[in-house]
């Protein structure tokens, strides 16, 4: 009995964002701007990840200052810097975000940057991949059997105690995950899974909720990464 009232759940949740995430895709004025940005409604943003976040109960802000208050309560998404846009001030903030309880959730294609927060050895390699599947039981993988993405890469080397959420049919992770201090790590080699032209494909959009943690939790986009700041006129645009 209990096993068909969660496939009954799995069922109206896939139904429901669905739902939600047709309307987010068809119903978006296009809004150009830096990739992986939830400013963004073209294909490499994340503006539907956002909005679908906002739509099934998660208090949903974005970061534009560096320096501002990390509720260790929350989730932060932090997606492909633009360059110069990462620095050991932000690494060392984000860091004790982490470790205080926070969830971040990083990643993307070379993310040499990453290092500076993850603690252990964390390499990327160049490889293509299409279809991840998740390789064992775990929140983040919860209504999930099959996440499309159009990826150029996965994760060569992870740190020690990390649990491999996702991975292709030859045994490459593209997800990734590991508990430090009090938080969570959940690692992308791959972000296209939850940009705009994905979303609506296969299991993305259940694993773009099931990523940032439990019902509810509040989840801050990091926009400071990419280019966008708390200023007004012409510096507030991303370079």
């Amino acid at each position: 009995m209990k096993g068909r009232v969660v496939a009954v759940v799995a069922v109206l949740l896939a139904i429901n964002v669905a739902f939600i995430v047709s309307d987010l895709v068809l119903n978006t004025e296009q809004v150009s701007g830096p990739a992986a940005s939830s400013y963004v409604t073209t294909g490499e943003g994340t503006a539907a990840w956002h909005d679908l976040l906002e739509e099934t109960g998660h208090e949903v802000s974005r970061r534009r200052d560096p320096g501002a208050h990390l509720d260790p309560g929350s989730t932060l998404v932090l997606l492909e810097p633009a360059p110069g846009r990462f620095d050991e001030s932000i690494a060392r903030s984000i860091t004790a975000f982490v470790e205080d309880g926070g969830r971040l959730v990083a990643g993307g294609a070379l993310p040499d940057w990453l290092s500076s927060i993850v603690v252990g050895d964390l390499a990327w390699a160049p490889v293509p991949i299409g279809t991840i599947r998740p390789a064992t039981p775990a929140p983040e993988t919860n209504y999930v059997d099959a996440v499309a993405i159009n990826s150029i890469g996965a994760w060569d080397r992870l740190p020690d105690g990390s649990e491999t959420l996702l991975a292709d049919a030859e045994g490459r992770v593209v997800v990734a995950a590991f508990d430090h201090g009090r938080g969570r790590i959940v690692l992308l080699a791959d972000v296209t899974s939850v940009m705009n032209s994905s979303i609506d494909a296969a299991d993305n959009a259940a694993f773009s909720l099931v990523i940032v943690g439990e019902d509810g939790r509040p989840v801050v986009f990091d926009e400071y990464v990419h280019g966008y700041a708390d200023e007004e006129g012409l510096t507030a645009l991303p370079d």
